[in-house]
């Protein structure tokens, strides 16, 4: 997680006091990856096709850069959330028409949405869903504004949520702070996000970290998993109590 300047971790260590760090029990948890898709998380497609067409693909590049490691993390919190027991779900912008006539009019003006059924609305080869793992299409930037996540995660009894994906300062944000004020408890994957500046990524988790959830690292995510489900045989010994 970035390092705050030492007036803002003053400032703000005055105005909140710090958020616990929230416990990540698998049967309570899911693990939310938003928009790793074809859209925005491929140079080759969607907003890199649109960048390269318009000669300033190198720009972008740097992102694109920041999505691959961020979906390499994703990657690993996949293979353990799945061993685990942690619901996954994906979520991904895409319409249900294809001229995107239901989403609204200034993401229809800017070309944020793909058309339905195309390359664009898929997730990431690398990212793919199982076969029995819950696609939510939305299209809206939040995850809760246009699907059923709330009722789907109070379904299964899931309190906590890990989520990753794209963009930090987009559809992250406005994920996690409509999840904060329903109540959940949220990890967000620092290094499991990307922004397409490293300015506004930082930014964004420096005060959510604060008031909103948890900002980890995928290394930290795993092992508290990994060691909430580890065999009692295999645990350390607790040590003796003094004197025995």
């Amino acid at each position: 997680m970035p390092e705050l300047a030492d007036w803002e971790r003053e400032a703000l260590a005055k105005l909140h006091a710090p958020l616990p760090t929230y416990e990540l029990v698998p049967e309570k948890t899911a693990l939310v990856v938003i928009d790793m898709q074809y859209l925005d998380a491929h140079p080759d497609y969607g907003l890199g096709r649109q960048a390269q067409d318009a000669g300033i693909g190198h720009l972008f590049a740097p992102y694109f850069e920041r999505c691959a490691a961020a979906a390499a993390n994703i990657q690993r919190l996949l293979a353990t959330c799945r061993e685990v027991g942690v619901e996954v779900i994906h979520v991904v912008i895409a319409p249900y028409t294809r001229d995107a006539r239901e989403c609204d009019k200034v993401t229809r003006l800017l070309g944020y949405r793909p058309p339905k059924g195309s390359r664009e609305t898929d997730v990431l080869d690398e990212l793919a869903p199982l076969d029995d793992e819950i696609v939510l299409p939305k299209i809206t930037s939040s995850a809760f504004n246009s699907t059923p996540l709330n009722q789907i995660l109070r379904n299964m009894e899931r309190d906590t949520m890990i989520v990753a994906g794209v963009v930090t300062n987009g559809c992250i944000e406005s994920t996690v702070r409509d999840g904060r004020d329903l109540g959940y408890k949220i990890a967000i994957v620092a290094d499991g996000c990307a922004a397409q500046t490293v300015e506004a990524h930082e930014a964004t988790l420096r005060y959510m970290a604060r008031t909103r959830g948890n900002a980890r690292a995928t290394d930290d995510i795993i092992a508290e998993l990994a060691a909430r489900t580890a065999p009692e045989a295999s645990r350390p010994l607790a040590p003796l109590p003094t004197g025995a």
